[in-house]
């Protein structure tokens, strides 16, 4: 997994982060290493014939199939699909996971294919 955060000019407080190539149903924890909010999520499921699901939690450190996230985000086989959050929603640590599992708790499965999610944050 190559996790990658970018940071714009100090005038604009917004980030990025981005995992173009998820795998396995591992949670990348705290990914902007500081309170904020979620603007967007943008899910690339194009290279998979099987639904995933993008697991949103706060907090620095989800145990997967235990801790129960605040968004469960679907993206079709094929498809990419961006999910925009006008107000946003507030966060303390921002740790998130892609599964093929659409339960919240329970077995977390690997993605069926290489699956790209890219946040933005402020």
């Amino acid at each position: 997994m190559a996790l990658k955060g970018t940071g714009f000019h100090d005038a604009v407080s917004y980030k990025i982060v981005e995992d173009a190539s998820i795998t396995a149903a591992s949670a990348h924890t705290n990914v902007t290493t500081s309170p904020g909010r979620l603007f967007s999520v943008q899910i690339d499921n194009t290279s998979s014939g099987s639904i995933v699901y993008v697991k949103l939690f706060d907090g620095a450190s989800p145990t997967l199939g235990t801790s129960v996230p605040q968004l469960v985000l679907k993206c079709e086989a094929l498809k990419k699909h961006t999910y925009q959050i006008p107000y946003g929603i507030a966060f303390t640590e921002l740790s998130f996971w892609a599964t093929s599992n659409a339960r919240q708790t329970g077995t977390q499965s690997a993605p069926a294919a290489t699956v790209g999610v890219r946040l933005v944050c402020s």
